[in-house]
């Protein structure tokens, strides 16, 4: 009966420690997803005062080099000689009078290359570190584009702020006004 036992308990914990493996390797291969809202609730959290009122610093803004992800994937990128500071997470009525023919629409696969010809990897005239703004159609976002733009913040050397942030309506609309244009 012993014998029977200790098998038993040598089958399960093989089981286990298989299962446990298999676990781990799963978790490796995942790619991490960037979620809007998350971040989003977490900024939030952050920006609380003792008495539960949200106070959002004015960082939902247009700065100068803004990409848009559509709910497709198609990064599209137009340039805004000044920041534009957005007054507030909901407030629509702000807007940058977007024209569809300032809109660039970057081939899937080479916004990489776009970006280091266009964005300029030092600090602005006015000193200031170089502004880029993500918006997307979509709360979660899991692009190479998205990982690049991220990795690059990180860097010591390059001078960058990165804010992501869901498209504004204005936005959304001259995208569907671009695609339309284009065909």
């Amino acid at each position: 009966m012993l014998k029977l036992i200790n098998k038993l308990t040598m089958k399960i914990l093989n089981f286990v420690f298989l299962l446990l493996i298999g676990l781990f390797f799963l978790s490796c291969n995942r790619d991490e997803a960037y979620i809007v809202s998350k971040e989003d609730s977490l900024s939030r959290m952050l920006h609380t005062n003792k008495e539960g009122v949200v106070i959002m610093p004015p960082d939902y803004k247009f700065d100068n080099y803004n990409f848009i992800i559509d709910s497709s994937n198609n990064v599209y990128f137009y340039y805004i000689p000044e920041s534009k500071v957005k007054l507030g997470v909901n407030d629509e009525t702000k807007t940058v009078f977007l024209r569809s023919n300032h809109i660039f629409n970057i081939s899937k696969g080479s916004e990489e290359v776009f970006f280091k010809k266009n964005v300029p990897y030092s600090k602005t005239l006015n000193g200031n570190n170089v502004g880029i703004m993500l918006a997307t159609f979509k709360d979660t976002i899991n692009l190479d584009f998205l990982k690049y733009l991220q990795k690059l913040v990180k860097d010591k050397h390059a001078k960058f702020n990165l804010k992501i942030r869901i498209a504004s309506l204005e936005e959304r609309d001259i995208i569907k006004e671009k695609v339309v244009q284009d065909k």
